[in-house]
């Protein structure tokens, strides 16, 4: 991997990795193929099996430049992206599931977009298998190319963007996730942001892919009910810290489990 000469543009690349080496060279190669070249690769172990450490090493040792931090007990994504971004030295921090793979030209794209707008984070939509198509909140605001997401996109979408998706500026903003949950957790840091004023911006396009849905997909988030069940605890959450009144949160609620009805 080539440093980027430009240390002010450099990227770090987050890779949360869990028993997952069958799409983790994937992963890593996505990140090579880039048009803009990162100035680290930091792969967090979450405490895998040995045998799957074992692979996951021995893929990373045909990558140059990748840096591995090793958890001695499973603690979940949250902290493994958490540990990441503690130890990142980039400029802009980028997150990468390693089930998950980027299009070639998603870093000069998502920087270029974000350089242009003066924004400090970004996120995009997600091709899942061979199938792209605009999310509600992408509709709801029409011909807009890039949107910023706004306290009703929250009340109505749980699903604003996948951590895949995002670059944000780092110290820009408190981008922490929680790690006592294991789900949603995703959707409560951006929320979060979102309703103590910061500004995330969404860009309609797929520049990432993902193999399966995360609802019914083979991931922590394939189980509907469990899934259905950690976004109503953030519905909670909201009312609970104020960001939300007892009334909206209820009807959010209300409308988060109709829409979990199709996936039945």
């Amino acid at each position: 991997m080539t440093v980027t000469s430009n240390i002010s543009e450099s990227v770090s690349v987050i890779i949360p990795f869990y028993n997952s080496s069958s799409t983790l060279r994937r992963a890593l190669t996505s990140v090579y193929c880039q048009s803009i070249q990162v100035i680290e690769v930091i792969v967090v172990n979450d405490c895998s099996s040995n045998k799957e450490t074992e692979l996951a090493l021995s893929i990373i040792a045909d990558f140059a430049r990748v840096r591995v931090i090793h958890h001695n007990r499973n603690m979940g994504p949250s902290a493994a992206r958490n540990s990441g971004i503690r130890e990142a030295v980039g400029s802009f921090i980028a997150l990468l599931d390693s089930d998950d793979f980027w299009m070639e030209d998603k870093l000069r794209i998502c920087l270029s977009t974000m350089n242009n707008l003066g924004v400090d984070f970004l996120g995009h939509n997600t091709t899942v298998g061979s199938i792209s198509r605009p999310s509600l909140i992408d509709m709801l605001h029409g011909f807009q190319a890039v949107y910023r997401i706004n306290r009703l996109d929250i009340y109505i979408s749980t699903s604003q963007f996948a951590p895949s998706t995002v670059v944000f500026r780092k110290g820009a903003m408190p981008v922490i996730f929680d790690e006592s949950i294991y789900l949603s957790e995703d959707y409560r840091l951006w929320g979060e942001l979102v309703f103590l004023g910061y500004r995330l911006y969404k860009l309609k396009k797929c520049l990432s892919v993902r193999d399966e849905p995360h609802i019914k997909g083979n991931g922590l988030t394939g189980n509907v009910d469990r899934l259905r069940s950690a976004h109503i605890l953030t519905h909670t959450y909201f009312v609970q810290r104020g960001y939300v009144g007892a009334l909206l949160g209820q009807m959010a609620t209300i409308f988060l489990k109709l829409k979990y009805i199709r996936h039945r």
